[in-house]
């Protein structure tokens, strides 16, 4: 393997986080892609007993548009998680950091200590890193679990013009978050 494709193998694996999962209060779906995380949430945390409940969370709704807590909602209804066990909240959070200050603010005001976090592979890192920060300022445990359902291979992402336009992006974002140049 040359070193270029070495550094870039090494630049995808930096973008990946699992963690042991631990029973919890909710599992977060995080917005985006609700076509390929709900059935994460769904098949191997929901119906395993990880979590009583989904949390949706995430978009805006632009122009009429459904917001993805709307959207993701939807598919988990599709896919035969009962309507009570779900709840979509943060309609309006244009972000990841917006997505982790509402459901971390929930979770604390509820009293829950543990969320499982639902997320793309290649966003897993810092959306781990973010919820990870909040959380730990209100006594609230993360667990990050990366929705194996949208394809990401840390090993050769630079090849395929999806993964690698969702990689550099992320890359980018988490060099940002890294280095604090956004606000909390």
């Amino acid at each position: 393997m040359s070193g270029a494709r070495r550094l870039l193998g090494a630049a995808g694996q930096a973008l990946l986080r699992e963690d042991p999962l631990a029973a919890a209060d909710a599992i977060v779906v995080l917005g985006g892609a609700p076509s390929r995380r709900a059935p994460a949430g769904r098949r191997r945390l929901l119906a395993a007993g990880w979590a009583p409940r989904l949390l949706t969370v995430g978009g805006t709704q632009a122009r009429g548009g459904w917001a993805d807590a709307r959207r993701t909602r939807l598919a988990l209804l599709d896919l035969g998680v009962p309507e009570a066990a779900i709840e979509a909240v943060a309609q309006d959070a244009r972000g990841t950091a917006d997505e982790a200050r509402v459901v971390v603010a929930l979770a604390a005001a509820r009293g829950w200590t543990r969320l499982i976090v639902v997320t793309s592979p290649y966003h897993c890192r810092r959306a781990g890193m973010l919820f990870g920060r909040r959380g730990a300022a209100v006594g609230v445990d993360i667990c990050v679990a990366p929705a194996r359902e949208d394809p990401f291979d840390p090993g050769a992402w630079w090849v395929d013009g999806r993964q690698r336009r969702l990689a550099r992006n992320e890359l980018l974002k988490q060099l940002a978050w890294t280095l604090r140049l956004r606000p909390r």
